[in-house]
């Protein structure tokens, strides 16, 4: 992965957090970004904000976490439209089956998907975390298609110790893995 990094010198990331338990997991994505010369901007769903908290977001990239359409906290400027021309890609970890629902129906109701909508044509990297019912529902599966057929790239999930107790398929990459997986994107 060494060999990669580059690839992420000076890069622009929206960093989406949706709101699952992995959501703890990239806080170290973030700070691996931010390291390898990234400007990260993290964009947060509500739920996420229930799971952990934006100002440890900030203190690792610098910069306000964007937790909703409505803030008025920044110039007078679209977020959504905002984050698109200032990223140079999205990645998403954790991406719950909601937000992947959202993405691939294009419904807008939160900041983060809305925010996904409006960057369809960046490059974008998905981390599914979920438990393995989820998963493998076939509705899930039919959205992962679709995304895909449009271009997303998805990282994971993993085999593993769920949140939930269980042993399955469902476990966000590690952003190790992340990361080595964003560099290739970025790479072709």
């Amino acid at each position: 992965m060494s060999d990669l990094l580059h690839t992420l010198e000076a890069k622009r990331v929206t960093l989406g957090v949706s709101g699952g338990i992995a959501a703890y997991k990239s806080l170290d994505l973030a700070s691996k970004l931010v390291k390898a010369g990234c400007e990260v901007t993290v964009v947060m769903t509500e739920n996420a904000t229930k799971l952990i908290s934006a100002k440890s977001f900030e203190a690792i990239t610098s910069k306000s976490v964007l937790t909703s359409m409505w803030n008025t906290s920044r110039e007078f400027k679209i977020p959504h439209i905002d984050v698109r021309n200032d990223t140079d890609v999205i990645v998403v970890a954790p991406a719950t089956a909601n937000i992947i629902g959202k993405f691939a129906s294009g419904i807008c109701d939160d900041l983060l998907s809305t925010t996904l909508c409006s960057c369809w044509a960046k490059p974008i990297l998905i981390a599914p975390a979920m438990n393995t019912q989820m998963w493998t529902n076939p509705l899930l599966q039919r959205n992962i298609r679709l995304i895909k057929d449009l271009g997303v790239a998805i990282t994971g999930p993993q085999q593993g110790s769920l949140a939930c107790g269980e042993d399955g398929i469902g476990r966000m990459s590690e952003p190790e893995t992340i990361v080595n997986d964003l560099c290739q994107l970025l790479a072709k």
